[in-house]
């Protein structure tokens, strides 16, 4: 998802505007008005929704693709270990033997 900052910004904008407008202890007195002015904002939070719902098999692909790498690299991991302490076993034996 490229413009995930992007979409992060604006989202942090809408709220920072609707949380002022929220402020405004008039907004509730006129609920119209106060609606009308949080439409704008609302319009851009359902545009970055869509865009995230898009986005979802992307983003489940890739957490996914993560993991298994994770598992991989824990794997490989694990294997060196053996194979350090088999070596260690093996020259301990053998310097034991001579």
């Amino acid at each position: 998802m490229p413009s995930y900052i992007q979409l992060q910004q604006d989202l942090q904008k809408a709220k920072d505007q609707i949380d002022k407008l929220r402020k405004n202890e008039g907004a509730y007195k006129n609920r119209e008005q106060y609606y009308q002015d949080c439409l704008p904002y609302m319009e851009t939070l359902k545009n970055i929704i869509q865009q995230f719902e898009l986005a979802k098999p992307e983003i489940m692909k890739k957490d996914a693709d993560k993991i298994e790498s994770d598992i991989k690299l824990g794997r490989r991991h694990q294997l060196m270990i053996g194979l350090t302490i088999l070596g260690i076993i093996l020259s301990v034996g053998f310097f034991v033997k001579s």
